[in-house]
Formats: C-alpha cells, sequence, structure tokens
C-alpha cells in the first residue's frame, strides 16, 4: 500500500517538477549488477524453454487419428504447426500446443491432466480451456 502512494507521488513530482529533497531521495534508484544478472538469467530460461518445444514439437509428427493412452497427453507437429493431444476418460481432444500468451509450446501435466506453459506458467484444461494465467484465452481447436 505504501509503495502505491511513493509511486503515484513519484510520478506527480515528474509531472509537475516537485524537486522537493525528500522527493529527489525516494526517486533515486541504482540497479545493481547482481539484479541485472538475475534478470538475464531469467530472460535466457524462457528462451531456452521457447527454443526447447518448438524444436521438440517440430521434430515428432503426429499421424492423423493417432489417440494417446487414457489420462496421457503429446506433443507434436502437424507439418509446422505444434499439435496437443490428449485423451482423459475416453475422450480425445486436439488442439493448437501455442500458449495464446507468449508462443510457447505447451507440455502435458500427467498428475493434474492439464496442459502447462513452461514460459509463464498458464494452464489449461485437457479441452483447452484457461485454468489460469497470465493467458487470457485458451487453446485452439484442430482437427484430430
Amino acid at each position: 500500500m505504501t509503495n502505491a502512494v511513493s509511486a503515484a507521488r513519484m510520478l506527480v513530482s515528474d509531472v509537475v517538477g516537485d524537486n522537493t529533497p525528500w522527493m529527489s531521495a525516494l526517486h533515486h534508484r541504482i540497479t545493481t549488477p547482481a539484479a541485472i544478472g538475475a534478470g538475464l538469467g531469467e530472460n535466457a530460461a524462457v528462451a531456452w524453454w521457447f527454443a526447447r518445444g518448438w524444436a521438440r514439437a517440430l521434430t515428432n509428427p503426429l499421424l492423423p487419428g493417432e489417440e494417446p493412452v487414457d489420462g496421457t497427453g503429446v506433443v507434436g507437429s502437424d507439418g509446422f504447426r505444434p499439435v496437443a493431444r490428449s485423451t482423459v476418460n475416453g475422450e480425445t481432444c486436439s488442439l493448437s500446443a501455442v500458449c495464446p500468451h507468449l508462443g510457447g509450446v505447451v507440455s502435458w501435466n500427467d498428475q493434474e491432466l492439464s496442459w502447462d506453459c513452461p514460459l509463464h506458467g498458464s494452464r489449461f484444461t485437457a479441452a483447452g480451456g484457461v485454468i489460469e494465467g497470465p493467458a487470457k484465452r485458451g487453446l485452439t481447436p484442430r482437427a484430430s
């Protein structure tokens, strides 16, 4: 709560030119090399999962009509499009494996029977609906 008030005061002081000494002290921020390194490391990890997901999907072509065993899911490709296919309670769903948030390729979660995006943690039902975000919409259905 206090950070919101402080941020609002800083924005107002920037707009109106208020340079009181206490506002200058609050407005001063130093980014340490450790913080920069941590940010670079986190972004490198996201890039690694992005590249890994796409590479695995595109090197695993799925055959039309191929159904996974009940309670499992597979990710493969239909040409150059990643496809997520799962069977839960006898119902097979074929979806786009590309997360609508930032384009990562989802992977199957055997414990939760869900599709999970390794980039930012979006989760989807076996049928493609959003369980939790940051994704705002579900996975697009595809023809088997």
